[in-house]
């Protein structure tokens, strides 16, 4: 197990058996990595693609949304329209990576709000009609991911 899976499970698996001083040491190194990493998104997009682990998913889905939060308004345009792509890449490629569970779809919905925040209408004027498109995809998650969409959508209404 690689240094950055052992950390996040330390934080995220609840197992009671864990020191303290271990889990402040993987915590610190988890936000190490967020901090590291904070100017390559990316970097959080493929963990949460190729972890099969659902804890890793979801902290990497998790550290993406801190880095929206803090660091995006930092982003030239270039890589923010980077990761709106891959946003939906993955969504089309790989759905199975991040919507396997109900907690992964509500944090990655969550993922995509942020985001449009920012960026809706003038940065990603195809926001909705790419999500849309995805109906074509049209398995249940993607029905269940794409209606939680619809519903911020002022469009949608």
């Amino acid at each position: 197990m690689d240094p950055l899976t052992y950390a996040i499970m330390a934080q995220l698996n609840p197992t009671p058996d864990i020191a303290a001083d271990v889990k402040l040491k993987t915590k610190e190194y988890c936000q190490s990595t967020i901090e590291q990493q904070k100017r390559n998104p990316m970097f959080f997009f493929e963990l949460a693609a190729r972890s099969p682990d659902l804890y890793v998913k979801f902290w990497a889905l998790v550290a993406l949304e801190e880095i929206v939060t803090h660091h995006y308004q930092d982003y030239d345009a270039t890589m923010r329209q980077n990761m709106h792509e891959f946003y939906f890449q993955l969504i089309e490629k790989q759905p199975l990576a991040v919507l396997c569970s109900p907690y992964l779809e509500a944090k990655y919905a969550s993922l995509f709000c942020l985001t449009l925040r920012q960026d809706y209408p003038e940065q990603w004027p195809d926001a909705f009609s790419r999500l849309l498109s995805l109906l074509k995809l049209g398995s249940a998650t993607d029905a269940s991911l794409k209606m939680r969409y619809i519903s911020i959508s002022p469009e949608a209404r």
